[in-house]
């Protein structure tokens, strides 16, 4: 089994969707669970939303082809789909949902454009500051399109 090579940046950013500051960096910690991501042609700033069906949505740029969600509940499976955005928050490609768990903790799929996908939801909550918390890692393998890759 490949093991989980994404180390992540946990600031106080990382733990709100909602705070866009800079933050200083707390601690670095690798990721409990990871997706790897590929055939995607998203820009480092592209929006993307994370739904973990358990935890709740975490929305943030791209940045460097990889994205991270903390807080997530330590027992049980995580039922994953990650989305490209617009500014309006309307899906323009996605893949999963995808299950990640304990005895599966890294996944490799392949992304999907749409042009009519209906948005990812979730409807859990995280898991309270302080209390044993799960880290995914989402790593995107990029298509390099134009002519200086």
């Amino acid at each position: 089994m490949r093991r989980l090579a994404l180390a992540l940046s946990l600031s106080a950013c990382s733990l709100s969707a909602s705070v866009l500051s800079a933050c200083a960096v707390e601690d670095w910690r690798s990721a409990d669970l990871q997706l790897d991501v590929t055939g995607a042609e998203l820009s480092d700033t592209q929006r993307m939303r994370v739904c973990v069906a358990e935890a709740g949505t975490h929305v943030a740029a791209l940045q460097s082809g990889r994205l991270a969600f903390a807080g997530l509940p330590v027992d049980g499976a995580l039922t994953v789909t990650v989305e490209a955005v617009t500014d309006d928050l309307t899906p323009t490609g996605r893949v999963g949902p995808i299950s990640l768990d304990d005895a599966t903790p890294w996944v490799e799929a392949s992304w999907s454009d749409c042009d009519d996908c209906e948005p990812c939801t979730a409807t859990g909550s995280l898991v309270a500051e302080g209390d044993p918390s799960r880290l995914l890692g989402v790593r995107f393998h990029l298509v390099q399109t134009g002519a200086n890759p």
